[in-house]
């Protein structure tokens, strides 16, 4: 790491980028570096060793929340208190997509719903069927005809 900011560094110097622009890309480099992605469960071979009881505590406390910000759901939970921890428990598998990465294409089928947790969607849809799903796929001035750009926040299922 040190390497890479040294070598950055020199390359600005030479090319006679100003001390202000300089400074300001060499801040956003090293704040850039500096995050880690975000850890998957399946990642962390302690979590494996706990007793099925900790593992759903466990799922329950990450997860409960966020299913019970859905009115469905919380709905549900009224009917039968038992589905919240199942749905955390036995049914959610997070996965963490890189930005851009293509989700599903107009016509795909899917068993699973999707739940933004963190960050944002951007996706377009036609007025009968949905188009192309993207991560931090942004509109392009003019963009295409007879398609709707959607934005979706995190908390939001589709």
């Amino acid at each position: 790491r040190a390497a890479s900011i040294s070598r950055l560094r020199r390359f600005l110097s030479e090319n006679c980028v100003s001390g202000d622009l300089a400074s300001r890309i060499d801040g956003h480099v090293l704040r850039h570096m500096s995050k880690r992605p975000r850890m998957q469960e399946h990642e962390l071979e302690a979590l494996h060793r706990l007793t099925p009881a900790l593992r759903a505590e466990l799922r329950k406390d990450m997860y409960a929340a966020m299913v019970r910000s859905d009115p469905v759901f919380r709905t549900l939970e009224c009917m039968d208190a038992s589905i919240i921890e199942f749905l955390c428990v036995s049914a959610l598998f997070p996965t963490y997509y890189p930005h851009g990465r293509e989700l599903f294409n107009r016509g795909s089928k899917t068993e699973r719903a999707l739940i933004v947790k963190f960050g944002s969607i951007a996706y377009t849809k036609a007025a009968t069927h949905y188009g192309k799903l993207k991560l931090g796929v942004k509109r392009k001035s003019g963009g295409l005809p007879g398609l709707v750009w959607q934005r979706v926040e995190s908390g939001a299922w589709i």
